[in-house]
Protein backbone atom coordinates (compact mmCIF):
# COMPACT_ATOMS: atom_id res chain seq x y z
CA UNK A 1 0.00 0.00 0.00
CA UNK A 2 0.99 3.57 -1.33
CA UNK A 3 1.46 6.59 1.37
CA UNK A 4 1.57 10.14 1.02
CA UNK A 5 2.25 12.35 3.43
CA UNK A 6 2.01 15.93 2.22
CA UNK A 7 4.10 18.10 4.44
CA UNK A 8 6.14 15.31 6.24
CA UNK A 9 8.64 18.01 7.88
CA UNK A 10 5.71 20.52 9.98
CA UNK A 11 4.49 19.06 13.49
CA UNK A 12 1.46 16.52 12.10
CA UNK A 13 3.24 15.27 9.31
CA UNK A 14 6.94 14.42 10.99
CA UNK A 15 4.72 12.68 13.36
CA UNK A 16 2.34 10.95 11.54
CA UNK A 17 5.45 10.07 9.10
CA UNK A 18 7.14 8.45 12.83
CA UNK A 19 4.00 6.25 13.34
CA UNK A 20 3.73 4.88 10.08
CA UNK A 21 6.85 3.93 9.21
CA UNK A 22 6.65 1.75 11.87
CA UNK A 23 4.73 -0.36 9.60
CA UNK A 24 6.20 -2.21 6.84
CA UNK A 25 2.81 -2.27 4.95
CA UNK A 26 3.08 0.99 3.46
CA UNK A 27 5.43 2.21 0.96
CA UNK A 28 6.09 6.05 2.21
CA UNK A 29 6.18 9.46 0.22
CA UNK A 30 7.05 12.35 1.46
CA UNK A 31 6.74 15.68 0.67
CA UNK A 32 9.21 18.69 1.74
CA UNK A 33 9.54 22.22 1.25
CA UNK A 34 12.47 23.63 3.14
CA UNK A 35 15.92 21.26 2.48
CA UNK A 36 17.26 21.82 6.32
CA UNK A 37 13.78 20.95 7.84
CA UNK A 38 14.02 17.43 5.85
CA UNK A 39 17.67 17.32 7.45
CA UNK A 40 16.98 17.94 10.98
CA UNK A 41 13.53 15.21 10.42
CA UNK A 42 15.98 12.93 9.05
CA UNK A 43 18.46 12.81 12.01
CA UNK A 44 15.76 11.57 14.03
CA UNK A 45 14.13 9.02 11.91
CA UNK A 46 15.04 5.54 9.96
CA UNK A 47 13.75 7.15 6.74
CA UNK A 48 15.56 4.08 4.25
CA UNK A 49 11.80 3.04 3.26
CA UNK A 50 10.29 6.76 2.49
CA UNK A 51 11.06 8.53 -0.74
CA UNK A 52 11.13 12.01 -0.22
CA UNK A 53 9.99 14.88 -2.85
CA UNK A 54 10.61 18.52 -2.80
CA UNK A 55 7.14 19.64 -3.16
CA UNK A 56 5.83 23.66 -2.40
CA UNK A 57 2.58 23.94 -2.68
CA UNK A 58 3.05 28.52 -3.91
CA UNK A 59 5.34 26.70 -6.62
CA UNK A 60 4.45 23.77 -7.91
CA UNK A 61 3.81 22.33 -11.01
CA UNK A 62 0.77 20.52 -11.66
CA UNK A 63 2.24 17.21 -13.17
CA UNK A 64 3.95 16.82 -10.39
CA UNK A 65 0.95 16.68 -8.10
CA UNK A 66 -0.93 14.88 -10.66
CA UNK A 67 1.96 11.96 -10.21
CA UNK A 68 2.06 12.20 -6.58
CA UNK A 69 -1.44 11.75 -6.16
CA UNK A 70 -2.31 8.97 -8.97
CA UNK A 71 0.59 6.63 -7.63
CA UNK A 72 -0.22 6.80 -3.78
CA UNK A 73 -3.64 4.72 -2.52
CA UNK A 74 -3.35 6.53 0.57
CA UNK A 75 -2.90 10.33 0.71
CA UNK A 76 -2.66 12.76 4.03
CA UNK A 77 -2.53 16.12 4.05
CA UNK A 78 -0.40 17.79 6.72
CA UNK A 79 0.16 20.86 4.83
CA UNK A 80 -1.00 23.90 7.11
CA UNK A 81 0.20 27.89 7.69
CA UNK A 82 -0.72 28.68 11.10
CA UNK A 83 -1.34 31.94 12.04
CA UNK A 84 1.45 32.58 13.86
CA UNK A 85 3.49 32.34 11.10
CA UNK A 86 1.33 34.61 9.22
CA UNK A 87 3.11 38.42 9.86
CA UNK A 88 1.98 40.40 6.48
CA UNK A 89 -0.41 40.21 3.54
CA UNK A 90 1.81 38.06 1.60
CA UNK A 91 1.76 35.37 4.01
CA UNK A 92 -2.10 36.04 4.20
CA UNK A 93 -2.59 35.37 0.61
CA UNK A 94 0.18 31.72 1.10
CA UNK A 95 -2.14 30.72 4.15
CA UNK A 96 -5.64 31.29 2.05
CA UNK A 97 -3.72 29.29 -1.09
CA UNK A 98 -2.28 26.32 1.52
CA UNK A 99 -5.35 26.07 3.76
CA UNK A 100 -8.48 26.68 1.55
CA UNK A 101 -7.76 26.35 -1.95
CA UNK A 102 -4.95 23.73 -2.03
CA UNK A 103 -7.31 21.13 -0.12
CA UNK A 104 -10.02 21.53 -2.59
CA UNK A 105 -7.61 21.03 -5.57
CA UNK A 106 -6.69 17.80 -4.51
CA UNK A 107 -10.19 16.60 -3.76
Amino acid sequence: MRLLILGSTGMLGSCLLNEFIKNSNYKIVATYRDIKKLNSLKKNLNYKRVEFVKFNVSNHKNNILKKLLNQNDIIINCLGLIKQKIKNKKDEKNAFLINAKFPKKIN
